[in-house]
């Protein structure tokens, strides 16, 4: 699975957001900026690689298919029952009867067979069953989602890829930002430099006041354009803290200083070749198609017979009766055939074989 950042840049840890996801600002001071940080790409990695909840998000969906995936591994091994039953009562017949032996009920009550008397019966079963042969269900479930859990981690690390693409984007955008906020600043500095150059000469004579108004506009003018690099240097400053969740009171600033990163030494050729090895999309358009090969054949699997072994062990004792526990046992092999179901599982099948063409088409789209 592929991380964003390398994990090894120190990061502050009030940079990081609220734990607590459900919690929003309430006050001025949380949306006001209070605090200038420097920090690095690797940082801003890190920083996205922990904080980006897209991320996380994709993260708890694997933790679910690893979960489902251990409940269909579960449907291997047998199913194991026991049930206990403790109960009492007394019969309105039996009372009537009572009364009606009179003489008979006492002696039956000497001999504890009395019918008007309650009664205590405990029982208690253990029941057994495991499915033999069910021609493929089973496997084919366990095929899906074992490759469900292959798709989100493919998930996962394309969305890595994507953060990582980004973050580093909007870092190239904040350093441009700031050099574009640098170099108007200089022009503003010459500018003003310019102009007082300008009225000098216009105040020793060499000079006309049309050269003085044009240097004076041309101040405005880099004035201007350096208000807009610094309209432009916030924006970018805030696109980037918010691809990486920061607290909303960071004011984050570029600390690498802008120097050429390297140079492509692939060709054309090789650079093809090696992006349509790396790309998770083209993998996981694959894994959607095994996917439904694998659903197809638990759908077709429906239609065929089943067999299971079942067997049950049970005790019952009923208390003061004079009699001992009584226990028994059963074995036996179950079969079952869906003869008819409207056609159901033709169509489920239909519908997986629909999604393994559009896999298909989806991975072919992808590749052009």
């Amino acid at each position: 699975m592929t991380s964003i950042g390398s994990g090894a840049a120190q990061v502050t840890d009030y940079l990081n957001p609220s734990p607590n996801l459900l919690q929003f600002p309430s006050r001025l001071e949380e949306v006001k900026l209070q605090t200038n940080q420097r920090i690095t790409l690797q940082q801003a990695l890190e920083l996205a690689r922990r904080n980006n909840l897209e991320l996380q998000g994709v993260l708890f969906q694997v933790e679910r298919s690893r979960a489902a995936f251990r409940e269909v591994q579960a449907g291997m091994y047998p199913t194991i029952n026991l049930s206990t039953d403790l109960n009492r009562a007394q019969s309105a017949f039996g009372q009537l009867y009572t009364e009606q032996l009179g003489e008979q009920a006492q002696f039956l009550s000497n001999q504890r067979l009395n019918p008007d008397e309650p009664t205590t019966t405990f029982s208690s079963s253990l029941e057994l069953t495991y499915g033999l042969y069910n021609f493929g269900p089973g496997a084919s479930s366990r095929g899906a989602a074992q490759e469900q859990v292959r798709l989100d981690e493919l998930e996962v690390e394309r969305l890595s890829e994507e953060i990582r693409l980004n973050v580093t984007l909007d870092y190239y955008n904040l350093q441009q930002a700031d050099e574009q906020v640098r170099i108007n600043r200089s022009a503003v500095e010459n500018s003003e430099a310019s102009l007082r150059d300008t009225q000098a000469r216009e105040q020793a004579g060499v000079g006309t006041q049309f050269d003085v108004l044009q240097a004076q506009v041309n101040l405005a003018n880099t004035q201007q354009q350096l208000t807009n690099a610094i309209s432009q240097q916030q924006i970018s400053c805030r696109q980037l803290a918010t691809r990486l969740n920061l607290a909303q009171s960071v004011n984050i600033i570029a600390a690498d200083p802008v120097q050429l990163a390297g140079l492509w030494q692939l060709t054309v050729e090789e650079t093809i070749l090696l992006a349509f090895q790396n790309r998770p999309e083209l993998k996981q358009r694959l894994v959607e198609r095994r996917i439904a090969q694998f659903r197809q054949k638990v759908a077709l699997s429906r239609l065929k017979p089943q067999v299971s072994f079942l067997s049950s062990y049970n005790l019952q004792n009923v208390f003061d009766d004079g009699a001992s526990v009584l226990d028994g046992y059963s074995l036996g092999v179950q079969g079952s055939l869906r003869v008819f179901d409207g056609g159901t599982a033709k169509a489920q099948a239909a519908q997986r074989n629909v999604e393994i063409r559009i896999a298909e088409t989806q991975f072919a789209k992808i590749s052009i």
